[in-house]
């Protein structure tokens, strides 16, 4: 990663590190070891891409959101059930997309929706526009 962020700091290149869901034997599932990955890589250049479907699958919407915020520069937007990654449409799953946007006031990255067809990112936008 350091490698990676090096060379990408010439093009003027942010590398954001995403959050994983819960695979087993896989890093970047919880917030401190994500904390801890970026800190060891320790890069201007080096962010988070928080994906929320991922932390859900993890029950640590809330704790990805309290302790890495402040490293997130991208985001991936879709729901679950909490047991595994559905990449389903915002509201279907059992994410607190109100809670989370609360969260979000001062956030300035991008967000992504992960869906399997355009309609359903419209039904993201519009699940959004109603909160």
């Amino acid at each position: 990663m350091q490698a990676l962020c090096d060379f990408a700091e010439d093009l003027d290149i942010l590398i954001a590190i995403e959050n994983m869901p819960n695979i087993p034997k896989i890093f970047g599932t919880y917030p401190d070891e994500m904390l801890d990955i970026l800190g060891r890589v320790d890069r201007k250049n080096a962010g988070m891409t928080l994906d929320m479907g991922h932390a859900n699958t993890m029950g640590l919407v809330d704790e990805f959101l309290e302790k890495c915020l402040d490293k997130v520069s991208h985001m991936h937007i879709h729901d679950n059930h909490g047991a595994r990654d559905e990449h389903l449409p915002l509201g279907q799953g059992s994410i607190d997309w109100k809670k989370v946007m609360g969260k979000l006031t001062g956030y300035k990255g991008l967000m992504v929706t992960e869906m399997s067809s355009v309609e359903e990112g419209a039904q993201c936008l519009e699940f959004l526009r109603n909160l």
